[in-house]
């Protein structure tokens, strides 16, 4: 029978925490202290220090080794030991090689099944790591910040690749990835500029958000086949990135999944999308179409836009888009959104059935928008519809057409469009175009713009190409026939002899009515002639 000391007087025999335990059970057994004493004991067992080999740090679990620290001051490579104290070294723990950024390589030995969270985080000279094939799981962020990682293989048995584990992996050009994998992370490659080149394999069921995001170096890139979400964020800013293929699985693409994907030119959205997220293709800057599989019940397309299944909800003007645009007839609201960031759209025309609405921010920071042209009343608007456009934009509409206000409507400059007389504002309207609309512009991408059809009396909608006047020579001489009727044009013929230098002299002019001839002596074996309109 132990006598009814105190647990402080127990303690105080007993230094070491191994005597103690030995003393525990009886202890628990036969004294009505035995609950605190137990207690005091539990807090002086876990007080107990890592053990040290070299410059690494370990934990005992009695059976086995867990890498735990190793020395910031180290350089060079290391090759972890296969066993300490005669145990094997079957753990890296989280942290345990972080901030040592004078280590080139590490090599983990055979045995090793597991490497904890940032084990090799900030390792920035780390060049090389060999993984053995024993390893099955690796924790988040394993080698965040490795900025001198250029190439990794990842073990055959590894079941994922975790959360951010080459995030910021700025050298790394090659990752190898074995064909077991059914996950990738949420910024697993999160700012790896110089990846060029990733192959998942099929097994790969589920990408985390951001997995991608800041992988400029990637031209192209393969979704696994049986992937149902692009998930978030997935590629933004996958600046290099020129083609992409969703697979048929897809049903969700996430918010922001390709922002800022500057080189990608076109999309095919999947029959079985039924969820695309708020600016999924903002600041695409060179895609012009986004197309829809005819057999999608959720989303269509019309003239390149993504609209809802019925096409009368403009849900996404493609950033690529240019120029002057005119709404499709049919489309009767615009979504949030719908244009933000289409910098290359210089005006927008919407059609007398456009009758309904405008979302919140549609076209916002168009930022070379100067004009929108409504040829019906007025529509209901959203909150800073036009914000952030061109210096100067304006808002023009018909005088006959209800709910507009001069001098300014929804905050905005507006004019009337009949404010805007003359023979080419009169000519512009009876082709069917705002008077305001871009002289410059060729909508029909038939090389003629608009003021060139109006100086020669043709037909804008038609295609021009064949109906331009063409210099034609006889008995030694050029000549250029072609109407200058249009009021308020001035023409010139103009020649060269070497494409770059251009004049008038020695031109002569003949008139017949409405059609005028200029002739030219060629001065060289060389001689060019065009012609120059203005207004």
């Amino acid at each position: 029978m132990v006598s009814e000391m105190t647990p402080i007087q127990i303690l105080s025999n007993f230094r070491f925490p191994v005597f103690v335990v030995a003393i525990l059970k009886p202890l628990i057994l036969s004294t009505r202290w035995s609950w605190r004493i137990a207690a005091l004991l539990g807090f002086g067992i876990t007080a107990a220090s890592a053990d040290q080999f070299g410059d690494f740090t370990y934990t005992d679990n009695g059976t086995s080794i867990t890498i735990t620290g190793y020395s910031t001051s180290a350089t060079g490579a290391v090759t972890v030991p296969d066993t300490i104290v005669s145990k094997p070294v079957t753990l890296i723990g989280p942290n345990a090689f972080q901030y040592c950024n004078l280590l080139t390589s590490v090599t983990f030995p055979v045995g090793v099944i597991s490497i904890g969270d940032l084990a090799l985080g900030n390792c920035t000279g780390l060049t090389s790591v060999s993984l053995p094939s024993s390893i099955t799981s690796m924790g988040t962020y394993v080698f965040f910040g490795c900025s001198s990682l250029t190439s990794v293989t990842l073990p055959a048995g590894l079941s994922s690749v975790s959360a951010g584990t080459f995030q910021s992996c700025t050298a790394l050009t090659s990752v190898t990835l074995p064909s077991s994998p059914t996950s990738i992370g949420g910024e697993a490659f999160k700012f790896c500029p110089k990846l060029t080149s990733l192959t998942l394999p099929t097994s790969v069921t589920s990408i985390g958000s951001g997995a991608f995001y800041g992988c400029g170096g990637l031209t192209s890139f393969v979704i696994p086949p049986n992937i149902m979400t692009i998930s978030p964020g997935l590629f933004t800013s996958c600046v290099g990135l020129t083609s992409l293929i969703i697979p048929p699985a897809v049903t969700t693409i996430g918010g922001f999944a390709f922002q800022s994907c500057r080189g990608l030119t076109s999309i095919q959205i999947p029959a079985g999308v039924i969820s695309i997220g708020s600016k999924a293709f903002d600041s695409c800057s060179s895609l012009t179409a986004i197309a829809v599989d005819a057999d999608n019940t959720n989303y269509n397309s019309v003239a390149g836009f993504l609209t809802n299944y019925g096409q009368t909800t403009l849900l996404v003007c493609p950033p690529g888009k240019s120029g002057e645009i005119t709404i499709p007839s049919g489309i009767t609201s615009i979504g949030p959104s719908a244009f933000l960031n289409c910098t290359k759209v210089i005006g927008v025309t919407f059609p007398v059935t456009f009758t309904m609405s405008i979302g919140d921010s549609a076209f916002k920071s168009c930022t070379a928008l100067t004009r929108a042209n409504f040829m019906g009343k007025a529509p209901t608007m959203g909150s800073t519809v036009f914000f952030a456009t061109a210096n100067g934009f304006t808002i023009y509409y018909l005088s006959t057409a209800i709910g507009f206000t001069s001098p300014t409507w929804f905050g905005y400059p507006s004019v009337s469009m009949e404010d805007n007389t003359g023979p080419l504002a009169s000519w512009l309207t009876s082709k069917g175009l705002p008077t305001f609309a871009d002289l410059q512009s060729d909508t029909n991408g038939d090389g003629v713009n608009l003021l060139m059809a109006y100086a020669l009396n043709l037909e804008p909608a038609q295609n021009l190409s064949n109906a331009i006047p063409h210099a034609t020579v006889n008995a030694g001489q050029m000549s250029l026939s072609f109407y200058a009727g249009a009021v308020g044009v001035t023409y010139a013929v103009q020649c060269s002899s070497d494409i770059v230098h251009w004049s008038t002299a020695g031109v002569s002019y003949s008139n017949v009515g409405e059609v005028r001839t200029a002739t030219a002596t060629p001065s060289g074996s060389s001689c060019f002639m065009r012609l120059a309109v203005s207004y």
